[in-house]
């Protein structure tokens, strides 16, 4: 006979019972038992309570008294101890002091699953109902807490599997390796995916049991290798598989670097998959899986069978550990030897000396053209050849604002280029306030608004800069480089090798996603409130260069003003450079050009940071922080600036030869002023005409006259005429407008699409830029905006008798021509 009742209730079942029945004397207690029956029995005891008398009982129990081990819970119980079920422990629900402490733990700021409000709340449960809800911030997160990392793991491992399909590969794996990476590649991922969307589209008010189908798939896998460790069981199965999947190809083939990629990918995320992934759901399970609180080390052992009951799971599908010796050798190895592809690569450097040159050639279309658009916007900048990696910091500190310590970046540093084109683009994107998106249209002839999302991009950018780049990551390199001037011994020591791995994984994890990097002991940072740069900058380009393609009529354009001009509340250096290329190109200054040339540098900086055959990729190792030459434990926090405005304006080109006007028509232009040849005049104000009768686009034609011209000689003529050419040429739209040089040295301008108030003002200001570079000319401008009733020589004809009589008014002159009285007004053509 046991000496105490058999424990069958819960802790305070019987109280409240009691309490419910009322006062109940001896006499009409034993009469109530026999009427309705029942167990006898007490009350379960508290595990907390329990695990305390446990530790007591052992710390005095005497060394004679005989200890049986057999099961996760011991009880000291007449002399000796004894197992005490598994399964009373794990089939106890969780109570009231259960419930307060997980919801304390799903609240807390490490893991944030559920509002803090609501934790709070459950304290007062016993009286209040709580509706337990998701937090909205991890619903909407959740890609960046565990789903992308998830993701990418799960992708590499199928890749590595579906590599080699032949029946002989599965025969060289152990069974058991193939069993772990069988469960890997099962991981369903898609319902993950899919569940996750359903949540994101309305974060708020959702119940925690809305995110019971996404843990049942997310802790499958997990609980199936409860039993295996990481590091000594899951990477070297990986590995077994990569080694195989890299014999099949030679060493320097491409497939062969793909693997290797994959490899490296497995090798980055299945450590922090295995710990901090695993471990921030942890309470979700919990909840969802209604067990008691228990600690997380303990939790998968403690309650075993309920979990496996929640996830629809039996004893027979988990892995049992495997023997220690089983995969020995694997564990040590690693998937990129770093001695052997050391060597390797500095004999390909010895044998390839244009080396530069290949990866100048490699570089994709877009990315060539936004470099050849930086170094014209910045000569002697270092955008000619990024791949040296010049020092730009001191070329750009007097043109651009940079975050203090920034010039720390050492020049080979790739957050060095990251942090110079942020700073130009950040620049770029002041103008896009005024600018009014449309729609994109997809793949499907889905058409989809951008304003709010490219509005979010834009509001983001500069916490891009200041707060991901040059924030927390640049206070981290700060403190480090503080460290090794007080020690340059701190470099080689534990705590300076852990802090300076710590850099390169926030690095790599927030900023450059292929970045070959070696933990090296150092913890993984947390960024889960951060912006991730590559996924950042690869939705905003898409999104930009997406507005820039034409829409069917049915459908908004992606900009809807993008003929209207620019504009910056402050034209800083870098944007009257633009203006200043803009019009040395003879393109308009409007909304069109300035998100393309936007999109531009966005598309560059893309490749950068997503290619892995970037120059920023090309070494994993690089000096962090910028220091004395040969002496690598003297910081150094600030450079000189360089005189940018001289250098620029030394490297300016005064006028932009011909040949860059018009690429289409060079073999038509005239090789003095670069404008278009006479014989193409008239056809050309046919085709106009036609254009206003077929689409009701008004035309205009201004003639500009400068009778001293015919007087010069031929030399001085010419210096004129290139003057004059160039600053039209830089005033004109280029896609519409059309300017001819005649035998007579008129030149008639056809303005498609503008009608006489805008050709007046257009005449205003090209006359002003003319003037301003040949002071003292002559200049007569007729202006004739076209009648549906004419045909296309009498505009001609009208053109050149209304400049006729502008050359009889003092210079400067402006005279329009009036159909309805067939009379010409003289115009105030320069402000006063």
């Amino acid at each position: 006979m046991p000496k105490y009742p058999p424990e069958r209730y819960d802790p305070g079942e019987l109280g409240r019972t009691r309490q419910n029945l009322g006062d109940l004397t001896e006499n009409e207690a034993r009469k109530m038992a026999e009427i309705f029956g029942g167990e006898i029995g007490i009350e379960r005891t508290p595990p907390e309570l329990e695990e305390k008398y446990r530790r007591l009982k052992m710390l005095n129990r005497r060394n004679s008294d005989p200890r049986i081990i057999h099961g996760s819970r011991e009880v000291y119980q007449e002399g000796s101890f004894k197992q005490t079920p598994e399964i009373d422990l794990q089939r106890r629900h969780p109570g009231y002091l259960d419930r307060v402490r997980i919801n304390f733990w799903a609240s807390s700021t490490d893991y944030a699953l559920i509002p803090r409000h609501q934790a709070l709340g459950s304290l007062f449960s016993f009286i209040i109902p709580i509706h337990e809800q998701l937090h909205p911030r991890f619903i909407i997160k959740a890609d960046q807490v565990f789903y992308n990392s998830l993701e990418r793991f799960v992708l590499a491992v199928r890749s590595l599997m579906s590599i080699n399909r032949r029946e002989e590969v599965p025969s060289l794996l152990d069974h058991r390796c193939l069993q772990i990476l069988t469960i890997l590649k099962s991981w369903n991922i898609e319902t993950i995916h899919q569940e996750l969307t359903v949540l994101q589209r309305s974060p708020r008010n959702q119940p925690v049991s809305s995110a019971g189908k996404l843990i049942r798939a997310f802790y499958r896998p997990f609980v199936k290798l409860v039993n295996l460790e990481p590091e000594t069981h899951i990477l070297p199965a990986i590995k077994r598989l990569f080694d195989l999947d890299l014999m099949a190809y030679p060493p320097d083939s491409g497939e062969a670097d793909r693997i290797k990629r994959i490899g490296s990918t497995l090798k980055q995320e299945i450590f922090h998959l295995f710990t901090d992934v695993r471990r921030r759901c942890a309470p979700l399970l919990v909840k969802l899986a209604d067990l008691p609180y228990a600690p997380y080390p303990e939790l998968f052992s403690y309650f075993r069978p309920q979990i496996l009951e929640y996830l629809s799971l039996t004893r027979n599908d988990i892995l049992e550990s495997l023997p220690e010796d089983l995969l020995a050798g694997d564990a040590e190895s690693d998937f990129l030897p770093e001695e052997e592809e050391t060597a390797e690569a500095a004999e390909e450097e010895i044998l390839e000396e244009p080396e530069e040159e290949e990866k100048e050639a490699e570089l994709p279309e877009e990315a060539s053209k936004a470099l050849e658009f930086l170094s014209r916007l910045f000569p002697q900048s270092g955008f000619e050849e990024p791949w040296e990696f010049p020092d730009m910091f001191r070329y750009f500190k007097p043109i651009l604002s940079f975050p203090k310590n920034a010039d720390l970046f050492h020049p080979e540093n790739p957050l060095h280029q990251l942090a110079v084109l942020l700073a130009v683009l950040q620049e770029f994107l002041y103008g896009f306030r005024q600018i009014i998106f449309g729609e994109v249209i997809d793949e499907e002839d889905n058409a989809t608004e951008i304003q709010s999302e490219i509005d979010k991009h834009i509001s983001g950018w500069n916490r891009l800069l200041d707060e991901l780049l040059c924030g927390r990551l640049l206070n981290e390199l700060v403190d480090y480089c503080r460290q090794i001037e007080r020690s340059p011994e701190y470099r080689h020591s534990e705590s300076g090798i852990k802090q300076e791995s710590f850099i390169m994984l926030r690095i790599r994890r927030s900023l450059l996603p292929h970045l070959q990097v070696s933990s090296r002991g150092s913890i993984y940072p947390d960024e889960r409130s951060l912006p991730q740069l590559h996924t950042t900058v690869s939705g905003f380009y898409s999104l930009l260069s997406g507005s820039l393609q034409p829409n069917p009529e049915s459908y908004k354009p992606g900009i809807r003003n993008a003929n209207a001009p620019f504009h910056f509340e402050i034209d800083s250096f870098v944007i009257q450079r633009f203006r200043r290329y803009l019009k040395r190109k003879g393109l308009p200054q409007d909304n069109r050009n300035l998100v393309s040339h936007s999109a531009l540098i966005l598309g560059y900086l893309d490749y950068l940071v997503n290619n892995p055959e970037s120059h920023l990729y090309g070494s994993g190792q690089f000096p962090l922080y910028r220091h004395e030459e040969g002496h690598r434990e003297i910081p150094i926090y600030s450079v000189s600036s360089m005189e940018t405005a001289r250098i620029i304006e030394s490297n300016d080109i005064e006028l932009t030869p011909p040949e860059e006007f018009l690429e289409g028509e060079k073999e038509n232009t005239d090789r003095v002023s670069g404008l278009l040849d006479p014989k193409e005049y008239t056809p050309t104000v046919q085709s106009a005409v036609e254009n206003y009768h077929s689409a009701g686009l008004p035309l205009s034609i201004i003639t500009i006259s400068i009778p001293e011209l015919r007087i010069l000689e031929p030399e001085e003529r010419d210096d004129r005429l290139r003057v004059i050419g160039h600053c039209i040429r830089g005033e004109i739209r280029e896609y519409s407008d059309r300017p001819f040089r005649m035998p007579d040295d008129t030149i008639p301008i056809v303005l498609q699409e503008t009608n006489g108030d805008n050709a007046r003002l257009f005449c205003r200001r090209l006359s002003s830029t003319i003037m301003e570079k040949l002071p003292g000319l002559g200049i007569h401008i007729g202006l004739v905006s076209y009648h549906p009733t004419w045909s296309a020589n009498k505009m001609v004809k009208l053109a050149a008798r209304t400049t006729a009589e502008a050359e009889r008014h003092r210079s400067p002159a402006l005279v329009s021509y009036h159909e309805t009285d067939d009379s010409f007004e003289e115009q105030l053509l320069l402000q006063p």
